[in-house]
């Protein structure tokens, strides 16, 4: 009997998750262990799995699948945010099993169907519909995209590159922090640059850089000594504790709902907007408190159409990871 151990995991910018799932049946894949580190603590995907491998030894491993932030390409990537390049044929015969690279939203997408009730946050309760395209968005260290077409019998998730599309301005403000990005970016500015943890410091920089504002004592303390600025910004600004950091949220909420709003238009997303990733995790009563909506919603002539596309933020960290679990298992019956 072959092994029903599979092997799954979810690489980003910050985290690095790995976990072990059996097989259960046609029921989704049973959690057996799972570890999360630090990215920046290893210099590659092989090595964050063998160290896995390693400190959880529990016999042989049917498939693995691989959810990894960055364009996948004859079962290759390359993780922007970390630099780091990845084979998966490589890794399947350095470590001896099946293994497949996978988008990382595209492996979000496939983890859903787990998702109860409970693990969602609406911002938007629209009017769903049953056999429409979708789009899913994941803001964690960078920004992800993947469309969720309606192909007529199921939903394909397509991966996209879509977070690194430019950025638009609606006002002088918006055009002022476009040329500051500019400037400091080498003259192009994605949404990326806003929209993510890594945007939340840009939008810190943004709003110092003129004078005149000045942020807690607290907050400058925690980023002089080097801790996660998406972090530390982020719970300030939640927690009122910096005015600075307060306004940062706003203006990432902001950006954040206009640029999902564009990308529901461009989807034809009737089937809804999903918001994942780390960073929507965490924010997730700011991206409840109106500003996001106002922005999704302010499309001119087409406000009537995304005012009636649900809008939902992911709720569950280890939505990826499940959804990798469910393609190794396949790829352990064989399944192309």
């Amino acid at each position: 009997m072959s092994p029903s151990r599979v092997l799954a995991g979810d690489f980003g910018g910050t985290n690095a998750r790995l976990a072990f799932f059996a097989a259960e049946g046609d029921g989704e894949p049973r959690l057996i262990q799972h570890v999360v580190y630090p990215s920046h603590d290893f210099s590659g995907v092989g090595e964050a799995v063998a160290r896995f491998l390693a400190e959880h030894d529990g016999g042989p491993v049917a498939a693995a699948c691989l959810g990894v932030a960055g364009v996948v390409v004859d079962n290759r990537a390359h993780l922007s945010n970390l630099g780091w390049d990845v084979d998966g044929g490589e890794l399947a015969a350095r470590f001896g099993f099946p293994l497949e690279l996978l988008n990382d939203l595209v492996a979000t997408a496939l983890g859903m169907s787990a998702l109860r009730k409970e693990d969602t946050v609406k911002l938007n309760p629209g009017a769903a519909a049953a056999t429409g395209n979708a789009v899913l968005l994941g803001a964690g260290t960078g920004l992800g995209v993947a469309l969720l077409v309606w192909t007529g019998e199921r939903i394909l998730a397509v991966p996209s590159e879509g977070g690194h599309a430019e950025l638009a301005a609606h006002d002088e403000e918006e055009w002022e922090l476009h040329r500051f990005l500019a400037a400091r970016f080498g003259g192009r500015v994605s949404v990326e640059r806003v929209v993510s943890g890594s945007g939340l410091r840009n939008l810190y920089d943004f709003l110092l850089a003129p004078g005149g504002l000045t942020p807690s004592p607290t907050v400058v303390g925690r980023l002089a000594a080097g801790e996660d600025a998406g972090r530390v910004i982020g719970e300030a600004g939640s927690a009122g504790a910096c005015p600075v950091c307060v306004r940062v949220l706003d203006r990432f909420a902001f950006a954040y709902g206009s640029y999902a709003g564009d990308l529901a238009l461009t989807g034809g997303a009737r089937g809804g907007v999903y918001l994942g990733g780390g960073v929507s995790l965490r924010l997730a009563a700011k991206l409840a408190d109106g500003t996001f909506l106002r922005a999704f919603q302010r499309k001119g002539r087409l406000s009537r159409f995304v005012s009636q596309v649900p809008v939902q933020v992911l709720l569950r960290p280890d939505t990826a990871i499940r959804g990798a679990a469910r393609r190794a298992v396949e790829l352990a019956a064989g399944a192309t």
